[in-house]
């Protein structure tokens, strides 16, 4: 089973759609059915939110996918956070290129909240690191269409579904 947006329908927050080629890469599923690789143009655009380990980033780019990769946390090339975070952009030495932003439901500045598991990091009140919308960092990378957008952010996704222009992708995986 593939869980798809259905939001922008009237009374409808998701539709679930069954494909017979689908696969799961982490704890995200998605279609392979019409959105296999040997089907897609060269600007097939899939948005990894919460790119922590790049297991889902490194996947789809060895299936040929353009992959946007974003994470609060500063990580290095394993995903793994580095012990002092500071705020970049856009972070490319690390070895594994990703955007070191929060994407919300609101363009400005947050605060992030780091805990003992660093896997549950989130965004709170603050300046340390720069926020932006689904629209905004889409008119920032120059994307037209995302056609899988991957979603793990602990805890803003609803927040970001209800208050974004729909629809925001072909396929989109929250977990």
């Amino acid at each position: 089973s593939f869980m798809g947006t259905g939001i922008g329908m009237p009374n409808t927050v998701f539709r679930k759609y069954h494909f017979n080629a689908y696969e799961t890469i982490g704890e995200h599923t998605i279609s392979l059915g019409a959105w296999a690789p040997w089907n897609q143009p060269k600007t097939f655009n899939v948005l990894d939110l919460g790119c922590r380990n790049f297991e889902f980033t490194n996947k789809l780019r060895e299936l040929g996918y353009k992959v946007y990769p974003v994470d609060i946390s500063e990580m290095n090339e394993t995903g793994m956070i580095n012990p002092s975070p500071n705020s970049s952009e856009h972070v490319t030495e690390t070895g594994s290129d990703y955007y070191r932003i929060a994407i919300s439901d609101t363009d400005g500045k947050c605060g992030i909240r780091r805990n003992h598991d660093p896997q549950a990091t989130h965004i709170i009140d603050g300046d340390e690191i720069e926020m932006m919308t689904i629209e905004s960092f889409t008119k920032q990378v120059g994307v037209e269409n995302w056609d899988i957008i991957k979603m793990d952010i602990e805890g803003k996704e609803l927040d970001i579904l209800m208050n974004s222009n729909h629809p925001i992708a072909d396929q989109v995986s929250v977990e």
